[in-house]
């Protein structure tokens, strides 16, 4: 949960800040994985843990600027917490 908020300050540094297109969408999952990875999940267990948490962050903020406003709710929900 400690990248997140870093993640969504590079997605937003790189897009509109807006709408998840798919370059926010993969900037967050190429930079969720790598965490993940250099955090000892292996890339499977990565790429399920990222994909899960950007589907629940998504659905609660459809907006990148909405997520980067709520980054503090964003870390400590336990729906995106729940993605391992």
């Amino acid at each position: 949960m400690k990248y997140i908020a870093p993640l969504l300050i590079v997605i937003c540094t790189l897009s509109s800040c807006t709408g998840w297109d798919s370059e926010s969408k993969e900037s967050f999952l190429h930079s969720c994985v790598n965490d993940a990875k250099a955090n000892g999940k292996d890339d499977a267990a990565a790429k399920s843990m990222c994909d899960c948490r950007l589907e629940k962050i998504m659905k609660k903020y459809p907006n990148v600027d909405d997520a980067l406003a709520h980054m503090d709710s964003i870390v400590k929900d336990p729906d995106v917490a729940a993605c391992k």
